[in-house]
């Protein structure tokens, strides 16, 4: 694993314990969930990364219906995206990051 992708996961750990996950539906999910993600993906790596994104949009939309979810590529830098998504709340987020889809796109 890179040190990138290390460090992907060591932050989507982290925002996964904080959020809770699927322990508890009861109740009010609490506020909105906004979250914009800047990925670094060499061009080499490029389309793997864009076809992996499209996989878990896929999922994601299928299973878990955001509010948006998204993935801009900058024009000007031939290295960066932009994942961005918006939850109704913070416990939905919460399920996403703990999800079979979202796990194996953040290895």
């Amino acid at each position: 694993m890179s040190s990138t992708a290390s460090s992907f996961q060591a932050l989507v750990d982290s925002a996964s314990s904080m959020l809770g996950g699927k322990k508890d539906k009861k109740g009010p999910g609490g506020p909105p969930a906004y979250v914009a993600i800047k990925f670094i993906v060499p061009p080499s790596e490029g389309a793997d990364f864009e076809e992996a994104w499209l996989d878990l949009e896929k999922d994601v939309e299928k299973e878990e219906k955001p509010v948006v979810f998204d993935l801009k590529k900058t024009k000007m830098d031939n290295l960066m995206y932009i994942g961005y998504s918006e939850w109704e709340s913070m416990r939905d987020l919460g399920e996403h990051l703990h999800s079979d889809h979202f796990q194996d796109f953040a290895k």
